[in-house]
């Protein structure tokens, strides 16, 4: 298995919280690089969840969609 390709298992979580993130209209995420290493990389892969802001501690999400629907 290649390194960047997902796994199952992370592609049922990833799922799992686009599921409550959309239900619960969160436009923002943080998350830090040493305890959400699975779902960083998860939410990079969508083309929903846009990278605001990232330092070797945490990575800040915006939901792209969520701001065009806004405006």
């Amino acid at each position: 298995m290649a390194f960047n390709q997902p796994t199952i298992l992370e592609g049922q979580m990833i799922e799992t919280w686009q599921n409550l993130l959309d239900e619960y209209q969160v436009q923002h995420v943080l998350l830090e690089v040493d305890n959400d290493y699975e779902l960083i990389n998860g939410m990079r892969r969508r083309a929903e969840w846009a990278v605001e802001v990232e330092d070797e501690e945490a990575v800040l999400f915006t939901r792209s969609d969520m701001v065009q629907a806004v405006m």
